[in-house]
């Protein structure tokens, strides 16, 4: 069966929520910069319902200009993604929420990721596609690791970084780049690191880039080269920790 992908308008309450478990994730943060990437989590619930209700005909119009953009590729991205992934790929459905928050928070459990109202509507395929890559790699991920705390998914650990390193040669994939367009890694200050920080003489990003492809063309499975990339993460966690793009203070002293 192959799974859908529905979108709708994420409701006030959504919002309320989405932004206060950020805020909880960021408490202990140094806000130096981050208002840069996340200004609209240091909105108050009043500014925040302010824009919602202001912004109601252009949340919709975005909920269905993405919907329509998405439908018709929707049953080839999911064959392609799992020819990759099989066997035992996820086969449930996956909820985009239209929310006027900048950045994607997803909820791994609940099959949920957002999408921002004022996303340009040629970039929809590629980014819808690169959150439901993150999906099936950390079902995959369970599966090869079992004993993985899921909450490592979503923090600084190798876990998350190596998903957000693996959807770029996953989605310049043939089968999948042929539906979505063809993916650049971002340079965007966001992930910027991993194209400034390097390993053996490489970016950090064309490091593992070029042993999925290497791997790829060896028929390697997907099990295979997860178990390769967790060998080369961890020869190099502390450099991939240095690049998670929010930064906390060492609360340490304050415990004490």
């Amino acid at each position: 069966m192959i799974p859908q992908v529905k979108f709708k308008v994420i409701t006030l309450e959504e919002e309320f929520r989405i932004r206060e478990k950020f805020r909880e994730k960021i408490k202990d943060a140094d806000t130096k910069g981050l208002h840069k990437f996340f200004d609209e989590f240091f909105m108050s619930d009043q500014e925040i319902s302010e824009e919602y209700f202001e912004k109601q005909h252009a949340l919709a119009e975005a909920r269905n200009s993405f919907e329509r953009i998405w439908a018709p590729k929707n049953t080839a991205f999911f064959e392609a993604l799992n020819e990759l992934y099989r066997p035992d790929c996820p086969n449930n459905d996956y909820e985009v929420l239209i929310s006027l928050g900048k950045i994607s928070p997803r909820h791994l459990q609940e099959k949920w990721f957002s999408k921002y109202v004022h996303t340009e509507p040629i970039k929809i395929p590629l980014e819808v596609g690169h959150e439901i890559i993150h999906f099936f790699h950390f079902h995959k991920w369970s599966q090869v690791f079992p004993d993985t705390d899921t909450k490592l998914y979503d923090t600084n650990s190798i876990e998350w970084h190596l998903s957000e390193i693996i959807a770029g040669p996953i989605a310049n994939e043939k089968t999948i780049s042929d539906v979505l367009g063809p993916y650049n890694f971002t340079t965007s200050d966001f992930y910027g690191a991993y194209k400034t920080k390097r390993i053996e003489n490489q970016n950090m990003h064309s490091y593992f880039a070029e042993t999925y492809q290497r791997l790829r063309k060896e028929k390697a499975s997907m099990k295979d080269i997860l178990i390769e990339f967790k060998k080369m993460a961890l020869m190099h966690e502390e450099q991939l920790k240095s690049c998670y793009p929010i930064k906390f203070e060492d609360t340490s002293a304050k415990k004490n």
